[in-house]
């Protein structure tokens, strides 16, 4: 009983504040005690477990993804390009790139990731990879190498430059990749 529900308060403030529950009520006060529960307990837990990192999140909230594979066939070597979107909302964008490793298919690689939803990338020569991404997109101290291929990381600084290698990437020569293809 609430403390406005004292006995020593008068009768019609008894009967404004002090219901007296229903049998009907009483018995669903369990089931909702216990819904109340798992929501607080469960579905944080569940969604921090299985949200907090791309790899958990495949199997839980997977969202668009493309890929590119590249042949570098004098050096035997190929680099595979994955664009991919992830999370509850489905905002975390990211674009790897990395070794396919065809000995040990599911061997650790070591890749390059940008967080951005396309970059533009091509081959130029026998051993080089050229990509263009926004400069924000990646770590100032990003791979030089992946294997055998050399990374050319070309920073796109300004909106104009995005949007004129979105309009003339394929006069360019370049290749796109988006989490959205």
């Amino acid at each position: 009983m609430s403390f406005l529900c004292l006995q020593s308060a008068s009768v019609a403030h008894r009967r404004k504040y002090c219901t007296t529950p229903t049998p009907r009520t009483l018995h669903a006060i369990p089931y909702i005690i216990d819904l109340m529960m798992f929501i607080k307990i469960f579905l944080p837990f569940a969604l921090f477990v299985n949200c907090n990192s791309p790899e958990k999140a495949d199997r839980f909230m997977e969202g668009n993804r493309s890929e590119a594979v590249l042949n570098f066939a004098p050096m035997n070597q190929k680099i595979k390009i994955e664009a991919r979107t992830w999370g509850l909302a489905g905002n975390h964008e990211e674009i790897s790139i990395f070794q396919i490793n065809e000995i040990n298919p599911g061997g650790v690689n070591v890749k390059q990731t940008f967080y951005t939803n396309e970059l533009f990338y091509r081959k130029r020569g026998q051993d080089t990879l050229q990509i263009f991404a926004p400069s924000s997109s990646y770590k100032k101290e990003y791979l030089h190498r992946i294997g055998n291929v050399v990374l050319d990381i070309n920073p796109l600084k300004r909106y104009d430059q995005v949007r004129e290698f979105n309009s003339k990437y394929k006069e360019m020569g370049l290749n796109r990749i988006s989490v959205y293809d």
